[in-house]
């Protein structure tokens, strides 16, 4: 069996130039439907932090989960460099790790 990642990223939902970001979102998540199968939307998310100038930054992000094989990594980081540059970002918040358990389901049904 393959070995299964579950990968956690946060897109910006503006521009550097504080432009929407929406349709950039959505060929992101094209690419991943097309090339992983689909991914889960977890909301919008807030972060902080401080630029090397020492600025406070505060931006809103939209978090997003996939599962995926190993072999399919390649394809996100390199979709979601494409949406980094086509934003003008100089990074976006990537987090994998390996999946221990895949889901809850029903027990197979016995028959009599």
């Amino acid at each position: 069996m393959a070995e299964l990642l579950k990968a956690t990223f946060y897109l910006p939902v503006f521009t550097r130039d504080n432009l929407d970001a929406e349709f950039h979102i959505s060929q992101l998540v094209d690419a991943i439907l097309d090339s992983i199968g689909g991914c889960t939307e977890l909301g919008f998310v807030r972060g902080r932090w401080r630029t090397p100038a020492g600025r406070l930054k505060i931006d809103t992000h939209r978090a997003f989960s996939v599962l995926l094989d190993r072999a399919a990594l390649p394809d996100l980081v390199s979709a979601i460099d494409r949406f980094r540059r086509a934003i003008g970002e100089t990074e976006i918040y990537l987090d994998v790790g390996a999946v221990e358990n895949l889901s809850v389901a029903d027990p197979p049904e016995q028959s009599s």
